[in-house]
């Protein structure tokens, strides 16, 4: 029978209250890798309140764990729920390492063996695997010793604490095929709004078969469905999970890892997101179950679908996958027309930030600029219609220039009497839009001098100038 959120709360107290003393966290990791099958159906958020305990992630590691590890001989986890004090540890042999030594190996295994979404994980495995020698060794040393954050030093000494109860996986074992994912593998959608939508019909005009979607709301998936050849509509978004061979969860960035933790995966699925600013850490119950995941961000404004669609042939994709599925989805967005380049999940928020600021902020900025228009005797609307084609004009100079040489206006002109004019007429007859304006100028100035229109000496001018407004 299938545990319940209740039951898995009250397992996890009942661990946590009997862990020893300093290994608290160590139990919460065991749990999640006990109970890693049974955990993957349910929201750990809510398997955590129920315990009256904060945060997931010990939970995450010990579900990611089960791929490495396995009870040791002997050690029954579950029975730590309901008996108290560590298991004695039983030593390996024993090996002998210098702090440079273990500090070159953590590196490495941190930098260069750790898949994306597991560099957690792998400060972990690195404690459990050199716990004899790291036994000698003072633990900061080693992190200092790796140019690694001190925080790492936590995960390290987890893993050496985990010793006592786990072993590592017998990898001779026969186990699944490694995962290959082709353009024929059926598609699912997790959400019907504007980017799955968009998304769903490039996808399925470059020949991918979009098999299946579901939604909040029933219409919305119909109208999804609608766009599409011989895609389903299914009742809960479990049916996608168990149809499609790939699934794309596009919902709200705080949606996707409650909606992926509540759904049953399957060894040799994909899963990814279309977030910009999240890793692929919201998809970790998925790839806890067997599942490749990846993130699949594209770098465009969505406002409906039709227009969406039409707009992704030129559009920059930004993934971040594992191998097995890194060519897959490179190939996709090659074959709906776009650009794709690889992100570590480090980078993913500033990448996202500089899409924000030309997509989302430049609406932002252009409905600013109209919204002058009624102050001097005109409609908004018609302040929109005069803008656009200034804003296609800038697009054509940047993609035949580039930066800096692509920079146009007062300010590589030097005019420091128009500039003037300009702070002067905001301050009196628009002063909630002169910070914008005094902040754009300034970071614009730079690229003037850059361009070499402007020389330091005007551009230290105006920079006084658009100061003594501010």
């Amino acid at each position: 029978m299938a545990m319940t959120v209740s039951e898995a709360g009250y397992i996890l107290r009942r661990m946590y209250s009997n862990a020893p003393y300093g290994e608290k966290s160590v139990y919460i990791i065991l749990f999640g890798f006990e109970y890693a099958a049974d955990l993957a159906r349910l929201a750990l958020s809510s398997v955590i309140r129920e315990a009256g305990l904060s945060g997931t992630v010990e939970i995450r590691h010990g579900t990611k764990l089960t791929k490495y590890l396995e009870p040791k001989h002997g050690v029954n986890i579950r029975r730590l729920a309901r008996t108290s004090g560590p298991l004695p540890r039983v030593s390996r042999r024993n090996t002998s390492m210098t702090v440079e030594e273990a500090g070159d190996i953590l590196r490495r295994m941190y930098n260069h063996d750790a898949p994306h979404g597991e560099k957690s994980v792998y400060l972990i495995l690195f404690g459990f695997a050199y716990v004899d020698s790291l036994a000698r060794l003072s633990i900061s040393r080693v992190v200092r010793a790796s140019g690694l954050h001190r925080s790492a030093d936590v995960q390290i000494r987890h893993g050496m604490k985990l010793d006592r109860y786990l072993q590592v996986r017998d990898l001779g074992q026969p186990g699944g095929s490694p995962i290959e994912f082709k353009k024929s593998a059926p598609i699912g959608f997790i959400g019907a709004g504007a980017v799955g939508g968009s998304l769903s019909v490039a996808l399925s005009r470059a020949g991918y078969p979009v098999a299946a979607v579901a939604s909040r709301t029933p219409q919305s998936a119909r109208a999804f469905a609608e766009r599409l050849p011989d895609c389903a509509v299914r009742a809960d978004m479990q049916g996608v999970a168990d149809s499609a061979d790939f699934v794309f969860i596009t919902a709200s960035d705080d949606a996707i890892a409650p909606i992926c933790e509540s759904l049953r995966w399957r060894d040799g699925q994909g899963v990814a997101h279309c977030s910009g600013a999240a890793s692929v850490e919201p998809l970790a119950s998925a790839a806890a179950q067997g599942a490749a995941v990846g993130a699949f961000h594209p770098l465009q404004a969505f406002t409906s679908v039709d227009e969406g669609a039409e707009n992704i042939p030129g559009t920059t994709f930004g993934i971040e996958a594992p191998p097995e599925l890194r060519e897959y989805l490179a190939t996709m967005a090659r074959d709906i027309g776009g650009n794709p380049i690889f992100l570590k999940p480090e980078d993913k928020v500033l990448y996202h930030v500089s899409g924000v600021l030309m997509g989302n902020l430049l609406a932002v900025l252009a409905s600013v600029a109209a919204s002058m228009w009624p102050k001097f005797g005109h409609e908004r609307s018609e302040g929109v219609r005069a803008l656009i084609p200034m804003i296609a004009a800038a697009a054509r100079n940047l993609a035949a220039n580039g930066v800096p040489q692509g920079v146009a206006g007062p300010y590589p002109r030097g005019d420091v009497g128009t500039i003037r004019k300009h702070l002067q007429a905001l301050k009196a007859d628009a002063p909630e839009h002169l910070p914008l304006y005094c902040e754009l100028a300034l970071a614009g100035l730079p690229f003037a001098v850059e361009k070499g229109a402007l020389s330091q000496e005007r551009s230290d001018e105006i920079k006084a100038l658009v100061k003594s407004f501010q």
